[in-house]
């Protein structure tokens, strides 16, 4: 997978819906991630909702980038929202209490 694949873009009213398009989330993968989404987040108000849908596991070091992508969002005054979790990713957010800390959607 080429690394412009990891996530696509799109604008959705006025913020961005981002979904991450790898089956792991991981040491490679993850800075090239937060890369995409904090160059998506300014012309989008800093608002951003993350489809996790495609991700079927998120290592230590994702979900570093998803509590990093989520400061930079609240600096910039917006808001970062993730969806379409698998219950496995979910269960770790919630044993971490990261559940607390980032809006969570089944869907869109």
């Amino acid at each position: 997978m080429t690394e412009a694949s990891f996530v696509s873009v799109e604008k959705v009213g006025g913020a961005c819906v981002a979904r991450v398009m790898c089956p792991t989330v991981g040491q490679r993968e993850a800075p090239i991630i937060e890369q995409e989404l904090l160059a998506a987040g300014p012309g989008h108000g800093w608002r951003v909702a993350i489809d996790m849908s495609g991700v079927g596991m998120l290592t230590s070091v994702g979900i570093g980038t998803l509590v990093t992508v989520n400061k930079k969002c609240r600096e910039g005054k917006g808001r970062m929202a993730l969806f379409g979790l698998n219950d496995t990713i979910m269960d770790v957010l919630k044993l971490t209490r990261l559940d607390k800390l980032f809006p969570i959607a089944r869907d869109r």
